[in-house]
């Protein structure tokens, strides 16, 4: 079974946040990102991420829906990552946005990866190479995708991932 999915992360007063978002759906005109569906879960004590649905296809399908609100919520919070994820394709990109404007995109130059050694077992204490530089007879896998090093630089990424699990939502559910 494949995962993909277009969210925004944010760290946020929750009330500030709900009121923002029932206004930005109010107006629906002038903001295309109020059109689609959003399913707004909590993270840990002040972080949020929100889930951009497309009811008319199978992929959420959000792309520019996405961005535009995390560049509209940086506005507010000082800052906001969209996300854009498809273990199909190998798509792993966010976009950090803050005061309102793309700050950073993120994606395979931010990767790291690791070799494994000769029993199959990862070498985390040994060479690092990014993603767009892999050699191309050593054997390796991500251990940082460019998700992750948005999170990071947004200071969002202590309190988003569990230590073990991946993304844990508040409904229970885990997105690896």
């Amino acid at each position: 079974m494949s995962v993909y999915f277009e969210a925004v992360v944010v760290a946020a007063d929750q009330t500030i946040l709900i009121r923002l978002l029932d206004n930005l759906a109010q107006t629906l005109d002038s903001h295309p990102f109020a059109r689609i569906p959003w399913e707004l879960y909590r993270v840990g004590d002040c972080g949020f991420v929100l889930f951009g649905l497309r009811a008319d296809g199978k992929q959420p399908q959000a792309s520019h829906e996405v961005e535009d609100l995390a560049d509209e919520l940086s506005l507010e919070f000082g800052c906001a990552v969209a996300v854009h994820y498809d273990d199909q394709v190998g798509v792993r990109t966010a976009l950090l946005s803050k005061d309102g404007e793309l700050a950073r995109s993120f994606g395979e130059t931010d990767e790291m990866w690791v070799p494994y050694d000769a029993h199959g077992e990862l070498i985390t204490d040994g060479p690092r190479y990014p993603g767009d530089a892999l050699p191309a007879d050593v054997e390796c896998d991500c251990i940082r995708n460019g998700i992750d090093a948005a999170l990071q630089v947004a200071g969002f990424q202590e309190w988003i991932y569990s230590a073990r699990h991946g993304l844990a939502l508040s409904n229970g559910s885990v997105i690896p």
